[in-house]
């Protein structure tokens, strides 16, 4: 009998991936566990999703967030609701604010910084 060094072995692997999301507002579940933000893709969709206040405790309204997700298969279609349903939130990172400013020209500008 010979000994099988990959019988324990995961045979999956999980992948990441990253959407930066702004977020517009923020309210607290009645499951203290959980708050709910209401997010916005750059020029885009915008969806209320609940996440682990663990993840969201340094969560403040109007700037802009980098959202981790983990997922083992690709059976998700992109968009802010099916990510969330389909795939895992492992970190949410980062502030950037979107700042206007007024150029000689006056034109707009924006600017982003990490804060």
């Amino acid at each position: 009998m010979e000994y099988d060094t990959s019988f324990c072995k995961n045979e999956y692997e999980y992948m990441t991936f990253t959407r930066t999301y702004n977020v517009k507002s923020i309210y607290i579940d009645d499951d203290e566990e959980y708050v709910y933000l209401d997010i916005v893709q750059f020029q885009g969709e915008s969806s209320r999703v609940r996440v682990l206040s663990s993840l969201a405790n340094e969560v403040k309204m109007g700037y802009d967030y980098e959202f981790t997700f983990q997922y083992l298969d690709n059976d998700f279609i992109d968009n802010i609701d099916s990510i969330f349903e389909n795939t895992t939130l492992i970190s949410i990172r980062g502030q950037i604010r979107l700042v206007y400013s007024r150029c000689k020209k006056k034109e707009n500008k924006i600017y982003k910084w990490v804060v």
